[in-house]
This record gives structure tokens, sequence and C-alpha cells, in this order.
């Protein structure tokens, strides 16, 4: 019965000062700055409820395979639910735009894939959708600055810029070998 928790730890002792009981499997923590504009906020994804971890028979582990995930907004100190939302897609990528208001995703099974969705997530309405679907399978990470979100593709030794408004491409950057990384 695989589940997790999230703890707040005194940076200098290592003391714990706040935990977070999940239900599920963890997955990526994101602090960004919360959709109100007042402090941050905590983001963690795990999986919605218990998962059986059978194995890896068809290459994807308990958390791939759950069917459901969803996306905790906690206090950063006092580790507080402020928010829950449920995600749709497996996110294996995970950033939050600098005003708080929207985090992106990317989201699914990418080792056979042409292309990789790109998951909108209003943290303010918790309404969620797929905004583009990014060329490649090779994808790394990904950054949001101003209106774009930043896929960088290892495959392709490019980086994607995508309108986060409307989804379309904006631009193809190249960047030489491999760009395994990104921040803004």
């Amino acid at each position: 019965r695989p589940s997790g928790r999230v703890l707040a730890l005194d940076a200098e002792g290592g003391a714990v000062q706040a935990t977070f009981p999940l239900e599920g499997i963890p997955g990526q923590l994101v602090l960004g700055p919360s959709p109100e504009r007042t402090g941050r906020r905590l983001y963690s994804v795990s999986t919605l409820g218990h998962v059986t971890d059978d194995g890896y028979e068809d290459g994807r582990s308990a958390f791939t395979r759950a069917g459901a995930w969803q996306l905790l907004g906690l206090n950063p100190t006092t580790l507080d639910a402020e928010s829950m939302q449920s995600l749709p897609y497996h996110p294996y990528w995970l950033t939050v735009a600098p005003d708080g208001a929207h985090a992106y995703a990317l989201v699914g099974h990418q080792s056979i894939a042409t292309t990789t969705p790109l998951l909108s997530i209003d943290l303010v309405s918790g309404d969620s959708r797929i905004l583009s679907r990014v060329p490649g399978s090779g994808i790394s990470a990904l950054a949001v600055a101003g209106e774009n979100v930043y896929v960088p593709d290892v495959m392709k030794d490019v980086v994607w810029s995508i309108d986060r408004r409307h989804g379309h491409l904006v631009a193809r950057l190249a960047t030489g070998r491999r760009p395994l990384g990104i921040t803004a």
C-alpha cells in the first residue's frame, strides 16, 4: 500500500517542523507563488488514492499507471492544505507561472510519443486542459517566463517556445547538443 508524506524541516538542525500525509504515491514537489499573489505555495503531485505496486511489467511505474492524480497546494511552513485539484493525466514535469495563477505540466507516457501533451492548470478555478502538443519525445523539463512556456527536447537539440495563452508554437530555439534542463 504505497503512500508518502511531505515534511517541512528546520534547515539548520534538521528537525521536523510539520508533516502532511499523502494517501497515494508522492511525485514532484514545486515551490511557487500563491495564486493570491501573497506569499508562496508548495505544490505536491501525487496519485489520488492507493495504487497497487505489482512491478514494472509494462515498463511503467505504479505512479504512471495510477489512473488518477492530484495537485495539492500546501502552506510551505505549516503544510496546511490550501488547495487540491484532480489532474486528468499523469504529470511528469510541473512548473508554476511567475504570477501564481497557472501551472503547467508535461503529461502522458512519453517513451513512444511523437508529441508530448502540455497541460495548463488554472490554480484559481481548478480547471485544467491540454494547452498544446509539443513536438518530440525527448522532453526533459519545462519553465515559464513572460507569456511563454519553454520546453527542452534533448532528442532534437532544441527548446520549444509555446504561447501559454493560446498554445501556439512560437519558436524552435536551436541549443546545440542535448538541452537537459531549463529554468526561468
